[in-house]
């Protein structure tokens, strides 16, 4: 895979092969949300994760938070349109 890009706005570019890299993931959370209206909801999440790869890099589990807005702008019987705003917190225990 030939890699291109910028980071900050400095040219970056490399070759990199993740055939045989493997990356596993556990992830748990708890989620409660309240309607503001028929469209609208706010929601918080609180939960962990922790991360593994074939390379023997670990990390150990981390602990986060997540507080939300999501709301629906066009709804019909099947289908609705919407968007929402997150913003997460990872705690350093």
């Amino acid at each position: 895979m030939d890699l291109r890009g910028t980071v900050g706005g400095v040219p970056v570019s490399g070759t990199a092969s993740f055939d045989a890299f493997v990356l596993k993931s556990n992830q748990a959370y708890l989620q409660g949300s309240y309607a503001l209206s028929k469209n609208v909801e706010v929601y918080a999440r609180l939960g962990g994760a922790d991360m593994k790869s074939s390379d023997e890099f670990s990390d150990s589990a981390k602990i986060f938070g997540t507080v939300g807005l999501r709301g629906f702008f066009y709804t019909n019987g099947w289908f609705s349109m919407g968007g929402f705003f997150s913003g997460k917190y990872v705690f350093q225990l």
